[in-house]
């Protein structure tokens, strides 16, 4: 009996350390997507930036595409362990798709992401921590926008909670382009961690809750966005299994004049659920309907430039 009370007090302080201290910094560890390809891979124009945030001593690396008679500028936001190359979704076609419609592009990789530098946690900020990244890009836009177009930030995932949380304090932006949006932390941390890892609902939860309990992640990107004004363009996969439809419904219920816009769930045979495994339709609307996709937003900014 002894033993046995020996050993369940090892196990437990072995389950603690795991669920308290070493899960938590794994979910959390920043894994970078180094692009494998360029926007002159594709045949666009670009330019490499390099630059600082004010908040630590990393270099920022970002591709500048600018637009024949542009129109507005738009700063391109990738999404947790992505990359300004975003091969998910297929962000090269997005960007050239937009070029075509006469918008410039600032495509950034936030820090400890591509070919971007870590900062000294390496860590997973949750669009918060990311926020000195996005001040000093559109410092990088202000300089190169001589005519004063409009600028616009479109975030994706993680992005979006990143634009969201960037607009609280910064009001540059004539508007947000949020895509399946991380709008509420908690649950997309819980449903990336499964996506990734298949780890059962129980222990995400318990990882999640211990995740939470050491970092300041409370303010979710929904409880920002619910006060601001900004005119806002939200495009939902209905299906996406991360970022969930309801907390888009939330903000769109709460804040009718947004520009809210679904793209239901192709087939089910469609290549993509083999492709994104248990990701399924997290930012995948553009695969599927680039057309309506591409119209959507153009109609957006368009209306919102002038």
């Amino acid at each position: 009996m002894k033993k046995l009370g020996v050993g369940l007090a090892i196990f437990a302080t072995i389950a603690a350390i795991l669920i308290g201290l070493v899960l938590p910094s794994y979910m959390l560890e920043a894994k970078n997507q180094v692009p494998k390809q360029n926007p002159g891979d594709i045949g666009l124009a670009f330019e490499d930036l390099y630059f600082e945030p004010k908040d630590e001593n990393i270099k920022l690396h970002a591709w500048w595409m600018p637009a024949t008679d542009a129109k507005a500028i738009l700063l391109m936001v990738h999404g947790a362990n992505g990359s300004k190359e975003g091969r998910f979704p297929n962000s090269l076609a997005m960007y050239k798709a937009l070029l075509t419609e006469g918008y410039s592009l600032l495509a950034i990789d936030m820090r400890n992401h591509g070919t971007s530098g870590r900062s000294e946690l390496g860590e997973l900020g949750m669009g918060i921590a990311e926020r000195p990244d996005l001040i000093a890009a559109l410092d990088q836009i202000e300089q190169r926008n001589p005519e004063q177009l409009p600028i616009f930030s479109f975030g994706l995932s993680m992005g979006g909670a990143a634009v969201i949380h960037l607009a609280d304090i910064d009001k540059r932006s004539r508007g947000l382009i949020l895509f399946d949006p991380m709008l509420h932390t908690e649950d997309a941390l819980e449903l990336g961690s499964q996506a990734s890892t298949g780890i059962p609902n129980w222990l995400a939860d318990m990882v999640v809750w211990s995740t939470l309990q050491q970092r300041d992640f409370h303010a979710n990107a929904l409880d920002i966005a619910l006060k601001q004004n900004l005119p806002t363009l939200l495009l939902q996969d209905v299906g996406d299994p991360v970022t969930r439809l309801e907390h888009a419904q939330t903000l769109h219920q709460a804040r009718p004049e947004i520009n809210y816009v679904s793209f239901a769930d192709p087939a089910s045979d469609h290549w993509i659920y083999e492709d994104h495994g248990a990701w399924g339709t997290h930012v995948a609307a553009f695969y599927f309907e680039p057309e309506r996709f591409i119209k959507t937003i153009v109609d957006f900014v368009d209306q919102h430039s002038n």
